[in-house]
């Protein structure tokens, strides 16, 4: 992901050890998994979500429940990983403050983001 312009979190958001802000759009039934701004210890747990995406797969594997729907996406194990932790997810909802490009390994960017 790369950032177009500084983001504009504005100050009366503020952002404690266990918030992670956001973005609203591209969610896909989970949390936005391209960009956040997280406190210390919310941070820690972001960053360590691979981990997380690892730990649901593997339990679901070994103690699969009828009812378990498929993972579908990146997204929604985030969101699975973040609530586990009880952080305080906040989507921020103004989608041009957040002008977030991906640039693929093919060294092409992916316009339609901000469609």
């Amino acid at each position: 992901t790369f950032l177009m312009s500084p983001v504009d979190i504005p100050s009366e958001i503020g952002v404690g050890s266990v918030d992670v802000i956001i973005p609203s759009w591209h969610s896909w039934d989970g949390y936005n998994d391209r960009f956040a701004v997280a406190g210390p210890d919310a941070a820690k747990v972001y960053a360590t979500r691979v981990e997380g995406y690892k730990e649901a797969i593997l339990a679901r594997r070994s103690h699969p429940e009828p009812e378990d729907e498929p993972f579908k996406n990146a997204e929604t194990l985030l969101k699975i990983w973040l609530d586990e932790y009880k952080l305080n997810v906040t989507e921020h909802e103004d989608d041009w403050a957040w002008a977030l490009l991906r640039l693929r390994a093919n060294g092409k960017i992916q316009f339609r983001d901000l469609e």
